[in-house]
């Protein structure tokens, strides 16, 4: 990771919540595990992750759920491009019948009514971070 973000690659990670193959939780632990290394803002200006609540292991266009890949490498090519880091996303939720902004993680959508956009968060809920790292130095 050290040489990608010494190289000023750009990484977007991007996690089915409901994947029963590759459980969200490890990705939450890698995330942290790079905080803990690079910091948040350090970490935010090579990656962003965008976690999408109901979506699969499908392919993104299959779901409804989650931006089209062509969206998801638009939002690359805007940010290695241009340098301008892809902040959200807009999920129609078919499952919720809902339509939502997913944020970079850490950051939180707005309530609703309050606006749109996101949230910015420079540091991760205390009690993921802690969770994260007991399970794993567990194994």
């Amino acid at each position: 990771m050290s040489d990608v973000r010494n190289n000023k690659g750009k990484i977007l990670y991007y996690v089915p919540t409901n994947d029963p193959l590759i459980v969200p939780f490890g990705s939450y632990n890698y995330q942290q595990r790079l905080f803990d290394r690079y910091g948040v803002e350090g970490t935010r200006s090579f990656v962003r992750t965008f976690y999408f609540p109901n979506v699969g292991h499908e392919p993104p266009a299959l779901t409804g759920s989650a931006p089209a890949m062509s969206q998801l490498l638009d939002a690359l090519e805007a940010w290695t491009e241009h340098a301008k880091a892809p902040k959200s996303f807009d999920q129609n939720d078919t499952a919720a019948g809902a339509q939502r902004t997913i944020c970079a993680y850490p950051d939180t959508a707005r309530a609703a009514g309050a606006g749109a956009g996101c949230r910015t968060q420079t540091r991760v809920p205390a009690d993921l971070a802690d969770a994260s790292r007991t399970v794993m130095d567990r194994h």
